[in-house]
């Protein structure tokens, strides 16, 4: 074989391999299109794959669009005068428009607060400021900011509410709303006749109390107890009831009795609870309360403010209401549960998955929640632009065009030229392979 047949062999083997080792890399990325806007406008957006690539944008008002192949990327949306808000993304192909909001540094609580709509019965369609949901078991969570608002309620079977006040003035909110029952013969609530406290009650002893409650159309009771004392309970089948004041004074002591049709009857009390009886030989009863602190974060660790920690106590009575904790700045939401009780949690929040669980608290303690971020709509989801395929096409037309002139030089006689040429693509190629231009399989 002459020089000449060398020369042809190498070309056709630098060829071959170029089209092995670049084309599928030009031919085999798979974008994916986001949009990202911003609260407020004017934010600078940076999507990035560490030690690799880095773009930035900058949101305008009508937001950044960008394109990325699959891979894992870092996102980070900034604005002077607004905290920084950093996460990761998994770009896989699935376009995404996505809005981000940022909130003012010097801002101490958040620019919306929670409001929850609980609804009896339960499942209601809740709409307010242009928003509908499904009031569920624990109710509706709304992030509004301070305003009067008002909320329609209504479900198939029941007379509509609707002009339902609302307020929000700077902190979390619960409404209530009891709807009822459409046609038939009219509901009579119910009435309580007696309330039954124990004799004499001691701080930190406890005590039994009774209510005794009829209906007018016999239906089926149930009883929510506030003792006065800050605390109460959720609707319960049971007419007693058992609890311990823990320090001395008089409280009013409410029982509200109600129907299978929401109809409500209440009666009240006065409590005295007089000092605690110490016994040097036996000691001093002492039942306190627990304190849970709920410790609610997103999965980067950053907490998560006026997040809905709703409880209610695991008893099996339709449309018992929940009761609702907020976290604060720092994610922190406390309950009182008694101690040995079964309690149904749910943590929620506007643009992550809540979580449900049922537990029993035997002692205080704190508890460490991460909710993640939901599937749409949300702060933790924004796809990129990746534009970086420049270097691979400069090192094919590189290439191709070194081919080339070997080719028109050997057909021409030229073969120094022809020999240079090949020189040069196993540079170019050598050179490709160090820089990870071309990556090696």
């Amino acid at each position: 074989m002459g020089i000449k047949g060398i020369l042809v062999l190498m070309l056709i083997i630098v060829v071959v391999v170029s089209a092995i080792f670049i084309v599928p890399q030009l031919t085999t990325v798979v974008t994916t299109s986001a949009t990202i806007k911003t609260v407020p406008s004017d934010c600078d957006i940076i999507f990035a794959i560490p030690q690799h690539y880095s773009y930035s944008k900058n949101s305008g008002t009508t937001g950044a669009v960008f394109y990325l192949p699959s891979g894992l990327w870092t996102i980070t949306v900034s604005k002077s005068g607004y905290t920084t808000y950093s996460s990761m993304i998994t770009a896989s192909g699935t376009d995404i428009e996505t809005t981000i909001t940022l909130l003012p540094t010097s801002s101490q609580s958040p620019t919306t607060y929670p409001l929850a709509i609980v609804t009896d019965p339960s499942g209601c369609s809740v709409t307010i400021n242009g928003q509908t949901k499904d009031s569920g078991t624990y109710g509706a969570v709304f992030d509004l900011v301070s305003g009067e608002y008002s909320a329609t309620v209504s479900r198939s079977g029941y007379a509509t509410k609707s002009g339902i006040s609302c307020p929000i003035n700077g902190a979390p909110s619960t409404v209530s709303v009891t709807l009822s029952s459409e046609g038939g013969t009219p509901n009579h609530p119910p009435v309580v006749t007696s309330i039954t406290i124990p004799t004499s009650l001691t701080a930190g002893i406890p005590g039994q109390f009774v209510v005794n409650a009829t209906d007018p159309d016999g239906d089926t009771l149930v009883y929510r107890w506030d003792f006065g004392d800050g605390t109460s309970s959720s609707y319960i089948s049971s007419p007693s009831r058992e609890h311990t004041y823990l320090q001395t004074g008089k409280y009013a002591l409410i029982v509200t009795a109600r129907d299978t049709s929401s109809a409500t009857g209440s009666d009240s009390i006065f409590v005295t609870v007089t000092n605690t009886n110490s016994n040097p030989s036996n000691g001093t009863i002492q039942l306190v309360p627990l304190s849970v602190t709920f410790v609610v974060q997103d999965a980067s660790g950053k907490p998560i403010s006026g997040a809905d920690v709703a409880y209610i106590e695991n008893v099996t009575v339709t449309g018992s209401s929940a009761f609702h904790s907020y976290t604060d700045v720092n994610g922190k939401a406390t309950i009182t549960p008694e101690k040995g009780h079964s309690y149904q949690i749910a943590i929620s929040k506007n643009g992550f998955k809540g979580i449900q669980s049922t537990v029993t608290f035997n002692q205080d303690t704190t508890v460490s929640i991460t909710l993640a971020s939901s599937s749409s709509g949300q702060s933790s989801e924004w796809k990129t632009e990746f534009n970086n395929m420049l270097p691979l096409v400069v090192t094919l037309l590189l290439i191709i065009i070194f081919t080339i002139i070997g080719i028109l030089s050997l057909l021409s006689g030229a073969i120094v030229v022809s020999a240079i040429m090949v020189i040069l693509i196993i540079i170019t190629a050598i050179i490709s392979f160090v820089m990870g231009i071309i990556p090696i399989p």
